[in-house]
C-alpha cells in the first residue's frame, strides 16, 4: 500500500509527472477499451468466492509499472497499486480534480526543494484516508506527532494543501467514483472487512470423525476362557 501512497502523492506533487501518467493512460484506454475509453467489469468465481473485478489487460498494467516504478523509491508498483490507479483516473471528472489538486499543492506555501519520500507518502495519505486528514487538521502540534519523519516546512505545506479553500471540491472530484471497496486508508475504520472475507461462501466443514481410544505400550494378548 505504500507504492500506491507514494505514487498518488508524486503525481499530485509534480505536475509534469501527472501529465505524462494522464497522456499513458489515455493512450492505452483508447488501445485497450475502444471506442469510449471505458473498463468493463466482469465476475470471476475461484473456490468459493465469486468477486465483481475490472477486466484491465496485463498490457494496461505493465504499462503503469513501467511509467511509475522508476520514479517510486523502491522502484516498484505492485498490480494491486496499478489496478487502483487505473480505475481511479479512467474517469474524466477524477481526472479533472486532479488537475485541481495538482495547482493547489504546487502553489501551497513554503516553497519545497526535493521533499523526501516521506513527504510524498503522506500527501497520498492525506487524499485517500479522511480520518487520518481530519486527525492531523485537529492537532494540537501542526502534525508533528502524526508525520513525525515530515520537516517543519514539508508539515506546514501540508497544512496549508489541506486548509486551501479549493481543497475539498478537488478531493470529491478524485474520490467520486470510490467505494467501500477502495480500502487504501491507514486508519481502520469501524466497519471495515476485508474485500475477500466479505465475498467468500460460508465454508462448510464436516464434522471430524472420533478419535480411536489411546493405547500405551504393547497391546494385550486376547483372555483365554
Amino acid at each position: 500500500m505504500i507504492d500506491y501512497w507514494e505514487a498518488l502523492g508524486r503525481l499530485a506533487y509534480e505536475k509534469g509527472l501527472y501529465a505524462g501518467f494522464e497522456k499513458v493512460l489515455l493512450y492505452e484506454f483508447k488501445r485497450a477499451f475502444p471506442p469510449n475509453g471505458t473498463i468493463p467489469w466482469v465476475k470471476v468465481t475461484k473456490k468459493d468466492i465469486t468477486e465483481t473485478g475490472l477486466d484491465i489487460p496485463k498490457h494496461v498494467y505493465q504499462r503503469v509499472q513501467q511509467f511509475l516504478g522508476p520514479i517510486l523509491a523502491e522502484q516498484h508498483v505492485s498490480v494491486f497499486v496499478a489496478g487502483e490507479l487505473i480505475w481511479t483516473f479512467s474517469d474524466e471528472r477524477a481526472r479533472k480534480g486532479f488537475e485541481e489538486m495538482n495547482a493547489i499543492v504546487s502553489q501551497a506555501p513554503p516553497e519545497l526543494f526535493s521533499p523526501s519520500t516521506s513527504y510524498f507518502i503522506a500527501l497520498g495519505i492525506l487524499l485517500v484516508d479522511g480520518n487520518f486528514r481530519r486527525d492531523v487538521m485537529k492537532s494540537a502540534d501542526g502534525g508533528a506527532a502524526l508525520l513525525p519523519r515530515l520537516t517543519d516546512p514539508q508539515r506546514k505545506q501540508l497544512e496549508a494543501v489541506l486548509h486551501h479553500p479549493g481543497f475539498k471540491k478537488a478531493l470529491n472530484m478524485l474520490t467520486l467514483i470510490w467505494d467501500e471497496g477502495c480500502n487504501d486508508d491507514l486508519i481502520c475504520r469501524v466497519e471495515y472487512r476485508h474485500p475477500l472475507a466479505a465475498n467468500a461462501a460460508p465454508k462448510k466443514h464436516s464434522p471430524a470423525p472420533p478419535a480411536p481410544p489411546a493405547t500405551y505400550g504393547a497391546s494385550a494378548s486376547p483372555s483365554t476362557p
